[in-house]
């Protein structure tokens, strides 16, 4: 949560992500008639502490399990190569 958006939370609240399909107007019309339109989708998130003091990776694993979110983690790794 960045600093200008805490102000719409409580220290006991749960954050939310909802999101919603939409389509083309053309695609719309047709499904009436045809088809149900539907997208698959990928959501990526990264998930720190920014003061590095909780291990807040770990718990979100396991809340993803217990409620059966399917899942995977990327390991990403960046390096630097700078030529003079």
């Amino acid at each position: 949560m960045t600093e200008a958006n805490k102000r719409h939370i409580t220290k006991n609240q749960n954050w939310v992500l909802m999101l919603k399909g939409i389509y083309r107007r053309f695609t719309e019309q047709k499904a009436v008639i045809t088809i149900k339109p539907q997208q698959d989708f990928c959501l990526m998130i990264t998930i720190k502490d920014p003061t590095g003091t909780l291990n807040v990776y770990n718990e979100t694993i396991q809340k993803l399990d217990a409620f059966q979110f399917w899942h995977n983690s990327l390991n990403i790794s960046s390096r630097v190569i700078v030529r003079a």
